[in-house]
């Protein structure tokens, strides 16, 4: 136990900015303190305020760590007190019964404090982070502990912490800033989040990646989230192009996909039919990306911004174009 103990305080290696840092525990908690302070004062969306962000997640997933461990110690020591019980059980049976019930209420505390503390912290990151006041840190801190214990009215059973569904309201309110000024669309944009990540078993941060990356593509508002996210998962589910594929697709090929009139689901059936030829991710979304700009700029009849993609897409094919001549207008891939 007393070698667990010290290696719990040795100094903690971990990368920032590139950079190998050892740190101890208290250094780094000192040193989230600091940061937490520093980044109420810059600009939200800066490159400075990014990379400060980036530092706080490191930090505080070191720490979230080191209690883990904390745990393992605290389980060693009930091992212990439990074969110790046992051993004076011959003895007196009321003795036993007593340290028992000492015991496990004193393990309770510390778990309710331990998870109070990381909640309050995720809570204080979140503030930081996002420059939320409190009435509204505390309305968000009530959902994530409701979330955490009971269905959701969509039938979603979110199988996180209310610490991480923090962490996760953090990641939504950084990839889509405007959302900070509306909680009630912050909570729902990252319940739709973590659906798809619980449907398309993949990590949230990606989900939340897919989630606001399509909805920003298309300039689309937090009541559009439920819809976009069924769309993403449906071609996850049904596709050749997973939840990834089609994030790195929409990045490149959204914005020209949405001035051409052509919907989200339009974009994402076009995404998966690629997919389908081995054409995925980012390669996918660039040839859409010219494809949807070339149509727009050609005869009224083929441009999807007029008479809709099906029917611009109808007109195309009789015009009965050579292959020469569909490659030297839309490249290779398109």
């Amino acid at each position: 136990m007393a070698t667990q103990n010290k290696n719990i305080r040795r100094g903690i290696e971990l990368y920032i900015d590139g950079k190998e840092v050892k740190e101890d525990i208290r250094s780094i908690e000192t040193e989230v303190r600091k940061l937490n302070k520093d980044i109420k004062s810059m600009t939200r969306g800066s490159e400075e305020y990014n990379r400060t962000a980036d530092k706080l997640r490191q930090y505080n997933t070191i720490l979230r760590q080191h209690r883990n461990e904390i745990r393992g110690v605290e389980q060693q020591q009930r091992s212990w007190l439990s074969k110790g019980v046992q051993w004076f059980k011959d003895y007196s049976l009321q003795i036993m019964g007593t340290l028992q019930a000492i015991t496990q209420v004193s393990m309770k505390l510390n778990a309710f404090r331990r998870q109070a503390a990381e909640q309050e912290d995720a809570a204080a990151n979140l503030k930081a982070l996002t420059g939320l006041d409190d009435s509204n840190i505390a309305w968000l801190t009530k959902q994530a502990e409701t979330l955490s214990t009971t269905m959701e009215k969509s039938g979603l059973r979110v199988r996180k912490s209310a610490t991480e569904i923090l962490d996760a309201y953090m990641l939504v309110g950084s990839a889509k800033p405007e959302l900070l000024q509306d909680k009630q669309a912050l909570n729902a944009v990252t319940i739709e989040a973590m659906r798809l990540a619980e449907a398309a078993k993949m990590d949230l941060k990606e989900a939340v990646n897919a989630v606001t990356t399509s909805l920003n593509q298309y300039s689309a508002g937090a009541d559009q989230a439920a819809r976009f996210t069924n769309v993403l998962a449906a071609g996850s589910k049904f596709g050749a192009a997973n939840v990834q594929d089609q994030a790195a697709a929409v990045v490149k090929a959204g914005v020209a996909a949405s001035s051409a009139n052509v919907s989200f689901e339009q974009l994402v059936g076009v995404i998966e039919m690629l997919g389908e030829k081995g054409i995925k991710a980012e390669e996918a979304g660039t040839a859409l990306k010219r494809f949807f700009l070339k149509l727009q700029t050609d005869a009224d009849d083929t441009n999807p911004a007029i008479v809709g993609l099906d029917k611009a897409l109808e007109n195309l094919a009789a015009k009965h174009l050579s292959m020469g001549k569909l490659q030297k207008m839309f490249g290779d891939r398109a």
